[in-house]
């Protein structure tokens, strides 16, 4: 794809998915190399230390946080975008303000981030954060 990837990967039936070092997400037929679709998402001007993460849930959604700040619900079956939240706390272009979190924790109806900034939980279904704490 003449890109690097820079994500965990996720394998769900017959889809392997990568982002790229843009945000990219690509969604790649396991068996044959061939990309079955392409989720363009916010490029990050700056590049940091941050690996964009990847987490599927038991109703088939794929949650994806990118290097911007964004986390994404996008539905496995159609490969669509559900919705997505920003939790990038500055559009300033500072390396002091590059987020950085850590692994998506997905715990059934909530997910739980945490980043340089803050931590915070979120409404798998609706993406509403239901709380943030320092």
């Amino acid at each position: 794809f003449k890109i690097p990837f820079r994500s965990n990967l996720k394998i769900s039936k017959n889809k392997l998915i990568a982002a790229s070092q843009n945000n990219d997400l690509y969604f790649i037929n396991k068996n044959n190399g061939n990309l079955l679709n392409l989720v363009p998402t916010e490029e990050n001007i700056l590049k940091n230390e941050f690996v964009n993460n990847l987490s599927i849930s038991e109703n088939y959604s794929l949650f994806y946080l990118n290097s911007y700040g964004s986390l994404y619900s996008i539905d496995l079956e159609s490969m669509r975008i559900n919705w997505f939240i920003n939790l990038n706390q500055s559009s300033d272009l500072n390396t002091s303000n590059l987020f950085l979190g850590s692994q998506i924790i997905n715990n059934k109806e909530k997910i739980i981030i945490s980043s340089n900034a803050y931590t915070y939980i979120v409404e798998a279904e609706s993406g509403a954060i239901l709380s943030k704490f320092n």
